[in-house]
Order: structure tokens, then sequence, then C-alpha cells
């Protein structure tokens, strides 16, 4: 049976992520539960963007509720946000589907150990208030 991580308050993995970039950096980023100013970061060409957002994963046998990736891009279509996932799997071949079935939100492996999801499952997740964005 897998052990669960510690739970977390939604928002409190981005504010401790800003707490630190604001001592090291000496700015102190903004979390924001809207998706609007991340994205238009995104259209303005900003590649370093942290999102936490429900994962709801099982790996090496603990549960784990939230994860903060970083958002990098839209494709080319502008309907797939491409992130770096800490936890990215560099064994699988680009476009094998990921997620799902309690493997965290439905997504894809693409180039150069990113994954991408739908930019409209991303953005439900901020709709919801699930999700956090960190912002400079």
């Amino acid at each position: 049976m897998a052990e669960h991580a510690p739970p977390v308050r939604p928002g409190a993995l981005l504010e401790a992520t800003g707490r630190l970039f604001g001592h090291f950096m000496g700015a102190s980023p903004t979390v924001i539960g809207d998706f609007a100013p991340a994205f238009e970061l995104l259209l303005a060409g900003e590649t370093e963007i942290p999102v936490e957002l429900p994962w709801e994963e099982t790996y090496n046998d603990t549960r784990y509720e939230r994860k903060v990736i970083v958002l990098k891009k839209l494709n080319d279509a502008a309907d797939r946000v491409i992130f770096f996932n800490p936890a990215a799997r560099h064994d699988l071949p680009k476009g094998t589907p990921l997620g799902g079935g309690g493997m965290g939100p439905q997504r894809r492996v693409e180039e150069g150990g990113l994954e991408s999801m739908e930019l409209d499952i991303l953005v439900q997740y901020f709709v919801q208030g699930r999700a956090y964005a960190l912002i400079p």
C-alpha cells in the first residue's frame, strides 16, 4: 500500500519557492491563482514559469497530491503547454502518452526531456482554484 506524502496546502509549494527565490535573488515573485498573467508571459516568450497543480500520482510507493512543474512554452498551435517535470521519464520516445489513472494528469512526452499537456486542462486547474503560478 502506498504511503501518502505529507499533505500540502494548495499554493504552499510555490510560496516556499518564492521565499527561497527572494532570499537568494533579492526579488520576491508573486503567487497567483489566475492563469491570465502566466499565459501573457508565455506569449511574450518567458520560459521559466513555475506552476503548482494537483498531480495525484503514486511514485516509488508514495502518493503525491501536488507537484510543481515549470512552464517552458506553448506549442506552435498554441493548444498545448510544454513544461519541465522534475520527475520526467527520459526513457520514453516523443509522443508517448502519460498520466491518468493515478499517474498524474494526462500529458505526453516531448523532445529534450520535456512533457506537454493540453492547454485547456491546465487552464481548468486554474479556473477551479486548484493551480497557482509564480510570476516575477
